[in-house]
């Protein structure tokens, strides 16, 4: 849907911010599904796609813009003590398969902007120090191994879970993660990107080797 409305921005040249109307109407369009519960919506995860719409097209439009010179650690601090009055006051927001929780619309666009302003101001921080730069470029080139194995990833603290608590072996089947509380939501964010890496770096290792065999 984004690459949809990216080229509909290039082939209108901006004009008449077509492609902003078009995001806004998805918006509005996917809680009214969330709000009447439409199982074709949810089903086929229409109004997550919907929804989330917006998000990826602001993230096209920061960068369209040079977003990054507007960065400031005062807006950071705003931002930082508005995401967490929200969140405190408001809950949170889940987009998870099993359970979704939209919240309302003026809560989603506060904490996902907040978040989103939150998270260039850590990347303008760590763009200062050159290790920190290797190793978030490091994982950004390997997102989509991250992305294709991250559920494999989930399974192995799924495993650790089941035998820490000694719990029945048919909890591993739980999908995607058996809980995120009590911190184990760390556990289920580090393996996700940890053991990924490993798996891709492993293979690159042998892809290596053999090619340095046939030569």
């Amino acid at each position: 849907m984004f690459l949809i409305i990216r080229k509909i921005d290039i082939r209108t040249g901006g004009k008449y911010n077509v492609t902003t109307w078009i995001v806004i109407f998805f918006f509005i369009l996917g809680y009214f599904a969330d709000y009447n519960k439409y199982q074709c919506f949810h089903y086929f995860s229409l109004d997550v796609a919907f929804i989330t719409l917006a998000i990826f097209y602001s993230g096209y439009m920061i960068r369209k813009v040079n977003f990054m010179r507007y960065i400031h650690w005062i807006p950071a601090v705003l931002c930082l003590i508005m995401l967490i009055v929200i969140c405190n006051n408001y809950g949170s927001i889940s987009l998870a398969l099993r359970y979704r929780n939209f919240n309302h619309p003026f809560v989603f666009l506060v904490g996902s902007f907040t978040g989103i302003y939150l998270n260039l101001y850590i990347t303008r921080l760590s763009n200062r120090y050159k290790p920190t730069t290797k190793l978030f470029s490091f994982i950004g080139e390997r997102s989509f191994s991250i992305m294709a194995l991250q559920f494999v990833a989930f399974k192995a603290v799924n495993l650790f879970y089941v035998l820490y608590n000694k719990n029945p072996i048919t909890y591993l089947a739980k999908f995607p993660y058996i809980t995120s509380n009590n911190y184990w939501w760390f556990a289920y964010l580090c393996a996700g990107i940890m053991i990924p890496l490993g798996l891709v770096l492993m293979y690159d290792k042998v892809r290596t080797h053999c090619f340095i065999i046939r030569a």
